[in-house]
């Protein structure tokens, strides 16, 4: 047998060998294949490579545990962490403050990469300290580096590196390399909350992970239970598992049992709440060991465990006669401080038979940004190391003397943050470490000093003036650090692109051009143009609907949602008008659908969105899902209107399974037929989210993603159901379009996915779009784009009860001029630019979107437009002018009248039409009246396809006839 390494082997195989002797032949295995990676079988134990385990505690002092000095209780499970371990003294932080913190610990890098340097906190206070909402899910991290060479990883507990408080749209852990996770409010996804009010009264209404609701003394227990069922079930594979208590920071919220231990055991009143919660966090960890032992883990599995600063140092302890608890020990200076106390930390590794037992390493000056590489060394993954601003110090924890041959710099405070409470406590803003010396400065080289930490580790004699060559040199050195971590935070605008030619103004707003606060710098903003099909009023979550729409309701809450957003009864000319701007009865798509055997659609001369866009310098212009604007000809192709991707269908009604009507297959990648199997409304979604993922980092992009959902045929699937309470032995519902099915001869169509109801058929379907459509909002967060990333969502009409839909408590349904019929649910989410959780309470149109949008990207709509731009009046920069949107021959509405055949409502304070007026004011029944006889003056004839009417119909595979372009 001749076995062929790959290329990269002759040097892979010695850098592992350096640090891994004893699993070289395991990763030479991987390599040539004869080991399979992450999501195969299982390697045996003997063969892995160590497993990972980082406990970060919050806000515990280097003195805390007992081992490093606690003069008033003992840590034994921290303690017995040390005995059977190292133990480092000089051991660092990179910031004395809890997200910059952990942004250095998990990246390798310094956090003014990725411009946080202070707590993250809502978008207003993240912007006013020139930070980011969230950490650019594109950084480095180590658990993206493990997950990649086969570990299965985890965080549970704190992350409070973005979501939280008004920020409901940052990345999950997942982006960052996590398959499992558990946070508390400042972050998303699963998470415990134990109030609310204050800072976690938002992260109860945004969705997106299941809410643990507990008091905050069980959260660190929480977080190991799940720790050790994730041991349990990873036991047989490498794993990385960080366990980030929020203990022990204040407020310190014991039990009543955890309290009354400790009653008594201090002069100082705010320490027995803190010794009870360093107490009870101590005994979870033991739990987590313990099951480390049962499981026969602990020997191949490295543990460490430090805090991300030092303890607290709130005003209110010293206002109160008190002292803050935690313990510094022999370290000046508290959390929020550059002075040792706020960043030097206890460190302990552990990995039986690798690092020797009961060491203690008080001469390696190692720092949280070193983690990284030195944890990837250990495990045999530093050739996958792209990027850090540490190094690999792991001798030193194998046991070696190892001097740190580069210095470590510090910057706290030098765009504002908080300040310890204790005015000698509160440093310079920069500092810089470097063997015995340590140099603190401001910026503008005021408030020098030096310290030698051998001789002085207190920090008591400032020495600069005594070794001025030695500060002349460190200064030197930190300043330079500082001017290119500060060249971080400089807004640069990006450079000139071809649509920079075009040269329109805007129209009615001035739209700020500015970088987002996540990575790409760009000009024009992304535009993601969600449509639903038959969504009634009554369908969604934050409409009090008994359907779970968890996605749309926290876009809502992000958006400002358009509470009197009116478009047409029926599909066809809605999104005609949706994509020209104009009324569609202006080119005879009006009074029904362009169905399957219609000879019209939307004619050429009419310039769509995609077309301005083009125009406007958007190179990437995609259409995805339900076209329904003319079969006839493949002058009606979306890819003839601007849009130079197409991915979807041309009909209405097809079957969500096969993707068929009238028997021949509806589903398209361009002109062709594309063959995909899956449920129809995954496939938009998954396409629309790859579509994000692959232009994100370029020009900006515009994409339709109309889902045909949930229009009937009424198909679900099956797990969807279930989350209805689906009874696989029971009734099912009734085919709701069986006559079509029998009509167009197909007797499978409409058959699959059926549940118990109608209803409860529907409900799955709509969820089955809002699970489809938090992956496309889950893909803008990831590629760090939301800032700068329009997202609009609106349905085309409102329901239909036959098919399941609910429109109440408005009157009438699809079809109809009445409320249920053409008032329908719609928001606009652009986080740079329009506030969040607004409602905005004036009419607005369907035909109004393109010239909102071609504001939003700097250009003008095409004359003859009617629709508004919005924007002004989103923003709250102008008053929004009364106006009547004609909803039909016979209907028209505007801010507070409907006129409806010759009925006329307060619509205002009548919105389900209950109450016609009798005595209308003449003013009001002549605008209204006016407004109506517009529609007989422009109404306007189809444009229909020149072709002959095809001898096989229908087409096979509803391939579109070629015509040319009669009007070029």
């Amino acid at each position: 047998m001749i076995v062929c390494l790959p290329t990269d082997a002759a040097t892979l195989l010695p850098a592992m060998k350096k640090h891994r002797p004893d699993v070289i032949l395991f990763l030479a295995m991987m390599l040539i294949g004869i080991i399979p990676f992450a999501g195969r079988p299982a390697i045996a134990a003997d063969d892995r490579p160590p497993n990972v385990v980082v406990i970060f505690i919050d806000d515990m002092g280097f003195a805390d545990p007992s081992c490093f000095g606690n003069p008033a209780m003992k840590t034994p499970n921290i303690d017995r962490l040390a005995a059977e371990g190292i133990r480092l003294t000089n051991f660092y932080v990179n910031s004395p403050i809890c997200s910059a913190s952990r942004v250095a610990l998990t990246t390798g890098r310094y956090q003014q990469q990725y411009r946080i340097h202070s707590f993250l906190a809502t978008r207003k206070s993240n912007r006013q300290r020139k930070m980011p909402n969230w950490l650019d899910p594109d950084a480095p991290t180590l658990a993206k580096l493990l997950q990649q060479a086969g570990y299965r990883t985890a965080h549970f507990g704190k992350w409070h590196m973005g979501g939280g408080r008004d920020v409901g749209d940052a990345p999950l852990p997942q982006a960052y390399g996590f398959d499992e996770s558990l946070v508390s409010f400042e972050g998303l996804g699963d998470r415990i909350l134990w109030q609310k009010t204050g800072n976690q009264k938002l992260s109860w209404t945004h969705g997106r992970g299941k809410i643990l609701d507990l008091p905050k003394h069980r959260t660190t227990e929480t977080y190991v239970d799940h720790a050790i069922e994730f041991l349990k079930a990873n036991q047989q594979r490498p794993f990385y598992l960080r366990v980030f208590p929020n203990d022990v920071h204040d407020t310190h919220s014991p039990s009543e049992r955890q309290a009354s231990k400790w009653q008594g055991s201090s002069d100082n009143p705010p320490d027995e709440a803190f010794f009870a919660v360093l107490d009870e966090m101590d005994r979870q960890i033991g739990r987590l060991l313990d099951t480390l032992d049962t499981l026969k883990l602990s020997k191949n599995t490295l543990v460490l465990l430090t805090s991300d600063n030092g303890p607290t140092d709130w005003p209110r302890y010293y206002e109160a006669g008190h002292q803050p608890p935690g313990f510094t020990g022999p370290f000046f200076g508290r959390k929020w401080s550059l002075y040792e106390g706020g960043i030097r930390m206890p460190f302990i590794a552990r990995l039986p038979g690798r690092i020797p037992a009961d060491r203690l390493n008080d001469s390696t000056i190692m720092a949280a940004i070193d983690v990284l590489p030195t944890v990837a060394a250990i495990c045999g993954v530093t050739d996958q190391i792209t990027q850090s601003d540490g190094i690999d110090l792991s001798d030193a924890l194998l046991g070696q003397k190892v001097q740190r041959d580069q210095p470590v710099f510090w910057e706290y405070g030098v765009h504002g943050s908080i300040q310890p409470g204790k005015a000698e406590h509160q440093s310079p803003s920069l500092a810089m470490r470097d063997g015995r010396w340590k140099l603190l400065c401001n910026p503008d080289s005021s408030r020098v000093q030096l310290f030698d930490l051998t001789a002085d580790p207190g920090e008591t004699k400032n020495l600069a003036d005594e070794q001025p060559a030695t500060v002349h040199a460190m200064k030197q050195q930190l300043l330079g650090w500082w001017q290119k971590m500060d060249a971080h935070y400089v807004q640069k605008p990006k450079a000139a692109s071809t649509r920079s030619a075009v040269g329109k103004t805007r129209d009615a707003v001035s739209v700020q051009h500015q970088s987002t606060s996540q990575g790409r710098s760009a000009a024009s903003p992304n535009i993601v143009h969600i449509i639903a099909d038959d969504l009634g009023w009554n369908d969604v979550g934050f409409h009090g609907s008994d359907i779970k729409t968890p996605a749309l309701d926290q876009l809502a809450e992000q958006s400002v949602v358009l509470d009197r957003f009116y478009v047409t009864p029926i599909c066809s000319p809605t999104r005609a008008g949706v994509m020209t701007g104009r009324y569609p009865f202006r080119f005879g798509i009006w009074g029904g659908v362009c169905n399957p055997n219609a000879r019209h659609g939307l004619p050429p001369q009419e310039v769509t969105t995609a077309e301005v866009l083009s125009n406007a310098g958007y190179p990437h212009r995609a259409m995805f899902g339900k076209w329904h604007l003319g079969l006839a000809s493949d002058l009606f192709h979306p890819l003839k209107h601007g849009f130079n991707h197409f991915y979807g269908h041309y009909n209405g009604a097809i079957d969500y399974f096969s993707h068929k009507r009238h028997g021949q297959l509806d589903w398209h990648r361009g002109y062709d037929a594309s063959e995909d199997e899956g449920y129809s409304t995954d496939l938009i979604g998954r396409e629309a989210s790859k579509y994000i993922r692959d232009h994100a980092a370029g020009d900006p992009f515009y994409m339709v993603v109309a889902f045909n959902a949930p229009h009937s045929p009424i198909q679900a699937k099956r797990k969807v159901l279930d989350q209805y309470g689906f009874d696989p032995q029971g009734d099912l519902a009734p085919n709701t379009d069986r006559r079509l099915a029998k009509r167009e001869k197909a007797p499978n169509y409409g058959k699959a996915g059926r549940g118990n109801t109608v209803r409860q058929t529907f409900a799955a379907m709509v969820t089955s779009m809002d699970e489809n459509i938090r992956q496309i909002l889950d893909e803008i967060d990831k590629q760090g784009i939301a800032e700068n990333t329009i997202v609009v969502f609106h349905s085309d009409n409102g329901g239909t009860p036959t098919h399941g839909g609910d429109n109440s408590p408005l009157r009438g349904n699809k079809f109809d001029t009445w409320e249920g019929g053409v008032r329908v649910v719609a928001m606009i989410r652009w986080p740079q630019q329009l506030p969040a959780g607004q409602r905005f309470t004036s009419v607005a149109s369907y035909v109004d979107l393109l010239p909102t949008i071609a504001a939003a990207a700097g250009t003008t709509p095409p004359q003859g437009c009617d629709g508004k731009n919005l924007l002004p009046y989103l923003s709250g920069s102008q008053t929004p002018p009364e106006r009547s949107i004609i909803l039909g021959a016979h209907a028209v509405v505007s801010d507070h009248w409907k006129r409806v055949d010759d009925q006329y409502f307060r619509i205002a304070d009548d919105p389900t039409e209950s109450e016609p007026v009798k005595d209308v004011p003449a003013d009001v029944a002549g605008r209204l009246s006016d407004a109506l006889s517009g529609f007989e003056t422009i109404q306007g004839s189809a444009f229909e396809t020149q072709l002959a009417k095809p001898d096989v119909w229908p087409p096979v595979d509803w391939k579109l006839p070629s015509e040319p372009d009669r009007l070029h």
